[in-house]
């Protein structure tokens, strides 16, 4: 799954919805935000300066009561590259055998 998702020319990453830990940045996301993600939160790197999760975080509207919910659609400016972004967030499950 991963060479598919690294050859895919937009950012693409996965994050832990609890604790919005970095599971997996694609090759293109590591062009733009550097490749020493691992470790980091989610808005610590797509974030300058950010110490906490974002304002306009979705991932309390895309799991309730434990199901999945359709994707969320929608747009920021990052303020570490000043582009912007569509971005469409889903749950899925992540696992070690999907790295």
């Amino acid at each position: 799954m991963c060479a598919i998702f690294d050859s895919i020319e937009a950012v693409l990453y996965v994050a832990d919805m609890e604790s919005y830990e970095r599971l997996y940045l694609n090759n293109f996301g590591a062009s733009l935000f550097g490749h020493d993600w691992g470790g980091k939160k989610c808005y610590e790197l797509l974030q300058a300066g950010k110490k906490k999760p974002c304002s306009f975080c979705t991932n309390d509207r895309i799991v309730r009561e434990g199901l999945a919910q359709p994707p969320i659609a929608w747009e920021f400016q990052n303020t570490r590259t000043g582009q912007w972004f569509q971005c469409i967030d889903r749950a899925l499950n992540w696992t070690d055998a999907a790295r």
